[in-house]
């Protein structure tokens, strides 16, 4: 078992057998090794085959197996000798054995840990409260947990405080989990290098000075920010995009899947260009003025000065624009009563028909952005597999990475 790098394990989905399906391919990183047969994985359940492991990830997504849960819970035991442990990640359905890793050891945080070396840490779930055994990894850089527990979803004061202190962290990932705003900031102000952020929530989202109070600070407290994703409904104004510019120029991936910004052309006009950003969803963007930026001159000169503050952009960032009719565009019948003088909209408000809309929708085809999520989702794979190698040396590949390797396949390379 010297080879393996990647261990990758998923007893429950035997792979393809080559000769049954010969149309169907496994994509495969190199010197990846993915055991996907039982057969293949009950041997691991001897200490010595687990020994020098640095790279474990464990994904299984059917509770009812018994063969798997005994080998997940012979995998659990024998962690207990894997001190050169760099990257756990366990994302499988019996992975909630795994959710006290910490507390078989001694509580006392100066103790030794049980793997010193830990750099990345992935669970399925995980109670908030445990993370404190996060402050026995003084190289921890990478923090994931993928589902929250119904009853603890919110990351609490102390949970925030211990993500904090820990300096080194340059990835968090909590996107089934909600914080407030002052939490936030504890966990900003601790880890100025992060350069992955996905939340699931901010509680304090749709309050009048969430700009100013919140989002403003936490933008200006990451300056190597490169990801950025909220799951949080509210609006900012365009002079926010221009404070990214200047606080965050290596963000590469812009996620505000809820958010409608008000852009302004003078706005617009003062914005940095966002050289490095490849990946941009918003809710909605409500331009100023929009009937006099119909006018096809104004419009050209629109794109010109967007393609300028979005030079790699290459795809629609707000994603209901995505499913317009073939003659939405072009017909200035559709256009409401309530667009026709500029008013900013309620935070509510079903654009749909009205300018804002249509100007929207005459920029992309401009800017001749294809109407798909697959390039956007493909790209978003390709950094966050790059992203990984460069912090704890080996990408974490997920199962679905080997069903659809179009979607997570770091060339160009098309399989069938």
């Amino acid at each position: 078992m010297g080879f393996v790098k990647h261990l990758l394990l998923r007893p429950d989905a035997p792979s393809d057998d080559e000769t049954a399906h010969p149309t169907r391919r496994i994509a495969c990183f190199q010197k990846c090794r993915a055991l996907h047969r039982r057969q293949d994985a009950e041997p691991l359940n001897k200490a010595q085959v687990l020994r020098c492991l640095k790279f474990l990830h464990l994904e299984n997504q059917f509770r009812t197996d018994p063969a798997t849960a005994a080998i997940a819970e012979n995998l659990r035991l024998s962690l207990e000798e894997q001190t050169g442990l760099e990257v756990l990640a366990l994302k499988g359905m019996h992975c909630d054995v795994f959710e006290s890793f910490g507390n078989s050891s001694p509580t006392n945080l100066h103790d030794e840990p049980p793997w010193p070396l830990l750099k990345a840490l992935c669970l399925r779930t995980c109670n908030p409260l445990s993370l404190k055994q996060l402050l026995k990894f003084q190289y921890i850089q990478v923090i994931a947990i993928g589902q929250a527990e119904p009853n603890a979803r919110r990351i609490t004061f102390e949970a925030a405080g211990y993500i904090g202190m820990c300096r080194k962290l340059r990835a968090v990932d909590l996107e089934n989990y909600e914080i407030s705003g002052a939490d936030l900031m504890n966990i900003v102000r601790g880890c100025a290098k992060l350069k992955y952020l996905r939340l699931g929530g901010i509680l304090d989202a749709e309050g009048p000075n969430f700009a100013e109070d919140t989002f403003l600070p936490m933008i200006r407290g990451l300056p190597f920010l490169e990801f950025l994703k909220i799951w949080s409904r509210f609006r900012i104004d365009g002079a926010v995009i221009g404070e990214i510019s200047r606080c965050c120029p290596c963000l590469a991936f812009l996620e505000l899947p809820r958010a409608r910004v008000d852009v302004s052309w003078t706005t617009l006009c003062r914005t940095l260009p966002l050289t490095y950003l490849r990946g941009l969803k918003l809710s909605a963007i409500w331009f100023e003025r929009p009937k006099h930026l119909l006018q096809t001159e104004e419009l050209k000169r629109l794109a010109m000065e967007w393609r300028r503050v979005f030079p790699k952009l290459a795809v629609i960032p707000c994603h209901g624009d995505l499913y317009w009719g073939e003659n939405d565009s072009d017909n200035d019948e559709m256009i409401s009563d309530e667009a026709t003088v500029y008013q900013k909209p309620l935070l509510d408000f079903d654009d749909y028909g009205s300018s804002w809309f249509i100007l929207r929708v005459k920029l992309w085809k401009i800017l001749n952005y294809p109407t798909e999520t697959f390039s956007f989702e493909k790209m978003k794979n390709m950094w966050k597999r790059q992203f990984e190698v460069e912090m704890i040396g080996w990408p974490i590949v997920p199962f679905a990475a080997f069903l659809d390797p179009n979607l997570h396949s770091t060339s160009s390379r098309e399989y069938d």
